[in-house]
Order: C-alpha cells, then sequence, then structure tokens
C-alpha cells in the first residue's frame, strides 16, 4: 500500500529503557489519535512493539519499520490491517547484523526525514536517538526526561506476541 508512505506521517520514537511510569502516557496518545492519522514506527523496542499493537487494534493508519526481515508473520491483527490496507510493513537492509555500527542511525534519519512529525515516548538523553533530535523543531516528547524506573531489561532475549494474535 503505496499510499501510507504518500501521507503525511507522525513517526513514534522510543527508546530500549522505557520508564515504567511512560506507558499511561503513551496509551492515552494512541487514545487520541484517528484513523485520518498515519503513524510511522518501529517496532525494535518494548514500548515500540506494544505501540504497534496498539496502533492495529485502534485501526490506524500505519506505516512499520523493520531491519533485514519481519519476523512475526503469523499475527493476525497484522495480517488483516494489510488486507485492509491499513498497513505497510518497509524492509530496510542492515549492513551489520547484530545492529552494531552506523546501520540503526542511518534508519533513524532516514525515517525522521521521511515524517512530518515526530512523538517520544521516552528518548534517552545518552543513546543513539537523542542527538538525532537535537535542532530539529517538529518533535514532541510525551514526558520529561525525569529518573524513572525502566520496565525493559538491558537485553531483551526473546521476542514475544499475545496468543490470540496467533494462528
Amino acid at each position: 500500500n503505496s499510499d501510507l508512505l504518500n501521507k503525511e506521517k507522525t513517526l513514534f520514537l522510543c527508546s530500549k529503557r522505557t520508564p515504567i511510569g511512560l506507558y499511561g502516557d503513551v496509551f492515552r496518545w494512541v487514545d487520541s489519535l484517528f484513523e485520518r492519522d498515519c503513524i510511522a514506527c518501529f517496532n525494535s523496542t518494548e514500548m515500540e512493539d506494544e505501540v504497534l499493537k496498539a496502533l492495529l487494534v485502534a485501526r490506524i493508519p500505519t506505516v512499520l519499520y523493520v531491519m533485514n526481515r519481519f519476523t512475526d508473520k503469523n499475527n493476525i491483527q497484522i495480517e488483516q490491517a494489510i488486507v485492509e490496507q491499513r498497513l505497510l510493513i518497509v524492509v530496510l537492509k542492515r549492513d551489520e547484523p547484530r545492529g552494531m555500527g552506523a546501520t540503526p542511525r542511518l534508519r533513524n534519519s532516514f525515517v525522521m526525514s521521511q515524517c512530518k512529525r515526530i512523538v517520544c515516548g521516552y528518548v534517552d538523553k545518552n543513546g543513539s536517538v537523542f542527538p538525532l533530535l537535537a535542532g530539529r523543531d517538529n518533535v514532541e516528547f510525551l514526558v520529561d526526561h525525569k529518573c524513572f524506573i525502566a520496565a525493559e531489561p538491558e537485553i531483551r532475549r526473546i521476542r514475544w506476541t499475545v496468543a490470540e494474535d496467533k494462528v
């Protein structure tokens, strides 16, 4: 569905170590969206994955950017969204298979350039995304940069999906 690429998009970003206190703010933001909105997102962090699920349930048109290949092929909500032409999955090639090097930074810069607005759930000031946001006037932070307890561990060992979403 290339029409989604031509729509005005809002990019949702979130750091890997997502604070527990952020979940309510992020889901209030998702609830405020309408079917006329188009959201671009990744599913590389737990929060981004949860936002993707919420977007699919809310029937919000979405462009999902993934690296190398898409692995969640048996998800009924994703399949239905593709059939209804409200989801486009863009697969970007990764130079370094472990996600190291310049590829994530280049991916983020490319996707940011494709979007009119950037909404950040939480961005770690010491992370790789924060410098890319500097000097941009189209960035909105859902929470202030305070000290939070991170809900996601440093390393994600497995990716899970809600059982009802599986075939």
